[in-house]
């Protein structure tokens, strides 16, 4: 966790979370890397489906729904 602040990367993700809300988005969906499944589960994001393979790489769809 502390590295994920150190790299920036959950000011960046919060950021993107916190414009889709403004923009009146009821959820966000992405496609992750498997190896980074339990870094968006923290940030609230919800596996669904099978992981699948983009580009020779190990994904998983993921699902955050966001308070107005």
């Amino acid at each position: 966790q502390e590295q994920d602040r150190l790299l920036g990367t959950v000011p960046i993700l919060e950021c993107l979370v916190a414009e889709a809300r403004r923009r009146g988005m009821r959820e966000v969906v992405l496609s992750a890397q498997t190896h980074a499944l339990e870094f968006y589960r923290r940030h609230g994001f919800v596996a669904e489906g099978e992981v699948y393979h983009e580009a020779g790489i190990p994904h998983q769809a993921m699902r955050r729904l966001l308070n107005s």
